[in-house]
């Protein structure tokens, strides 16, 4: 990590990070680089290696309450020879006063430590805390079939209902695809001047109810089905 930037901001799918993150400290400090099968490999994986501080909040932000073994940590300084990371997943869930207290640490890291925020919102992030950071975006591995299921529900007529199951098993979206792939299906129709008013509204009301971990093709199939209904009442 001697020539990597101390801290920065991953973006991707919680699952892939959580992946790259192990990959990586189990590169430093596995005697083979990563086996995946010593001793210090498991430590890592189970989260409990010395040298690895994962932070992470089950609510809806997090609190200084849960920072606060951030703080009591950084007393013991790593070395360049001996990095020690702290991993703050969901990092979009920083209120300010959180994210305020940690500026300071962001921007001068003790010495030894590295500062890895995850997140599949960045752009819920405040900008002062995205500026200490370097910015590393990891790219789904399912893009093709992502590609596809947006090729499908941007264009008129919509296929079949059988065209499109076959489709979304093709896709094997994560609920992170499925909310990028809402979030660009919802632009695109609203730009759109084919796109009547109650489209957009329709589109808007699952706003409010986006996937959980498990209910991607539940969700795709209910926005199938209530667009094709709206084009089926205009014809």
């Amino acid at each position: 990590m001697k020539h990597s930037a101390s801290t920065q901001l991953w973006v991707g799918s919680p699952e892939h990070l959580s992946g790259q993150v192990v990959a990586l400290i189990q590169k430093e400090y596995c005697p083979q680089q990563a086996c995946g099968y010593c001793a210090i490999c498991k430590q890592i994986v189970a989260e409990q290696h010395y040298a690895y501080l994962t932070v992470s909040t089950t609510k809806s932000a997090y609190a200084r309450a849960d920072l606060e073994t951030i703080f009591s940590k950084i007393a013991f300084q790593g070395s360049s020879e001996e990095p020690r990371f702290c991993v703050i997943t969901q990092a979009e869930k920083l209120s300010a006063a959180c994210a305020n207290s940690l500026l300071k640490l962001l921007e001068e890291p003790p010495a030894g430590w590295h500062w890895l925020l995850l997140t599949d919102r960045p752009q819920e992030l405040l900008p002062t805390v995205i500026s200490r950071c370097m910015v590393k975006e990891y790219a789904s591995e399912r893009d093709g079939g992502t590609r596809e299921l947006y090729s499908f529900l941007t264009t008129l007529p919509l296929g079949d209902i059988v065209h499109f199951q076959q489709i979304l098993e093709r896709a094997k979206l994560s609920d992170y695809d499925s909310r990028l792939l809402f979030d660009e299906l919802l632009a695109f129709w609203t730009k759109k001047p084919q796109a009547r008013a109650n489209w957009i509204e329709c589109l808007h009301s699952f706003l409010n109810y986006q996937p959980m971990p498990g209910s991607s093709k539940f969700f795709w199939r209910t926005i199938y089905l209530n667009m094709h209904c709206l084009l089926a009442k205009e014809s």
